[in-house]
């Protein structure tokens, strides 16, 4: 049996996931692109997405993008 069957039984996946992460990481890319920093500093968020890998691979965010256009 494939593992879609034990992640449909449980119901972490229903749980509405902390994204506040995400704005953080959202505010320093748009303070970055709308001025003259170097592109040195995308160093900080993008390795804060790279800290976040799993949390971007969660069912729980990709649900929230899906439902909230905000998001």
């Amino acid at each position: 049996m494939c593992g879609i069957a034990g992640f449909i039984s449980n119901h972490v996946w229903l749980e509405k996931p902390d994204l506040s992460w995400l704005e953080g990481i959202s505010r320093d890319l748009e303070t970055w692109s709308s001025s003259t920093q170097p592109v040195e500093n995308l160093a900080r968020p993008l390795k804060e997405l790279v800290g976040r890998f799993d949390d971007l691979m969660s069912f729980g965010l990709h649900v929230e993008l899906a439902e909230n256009a905000a998001i």
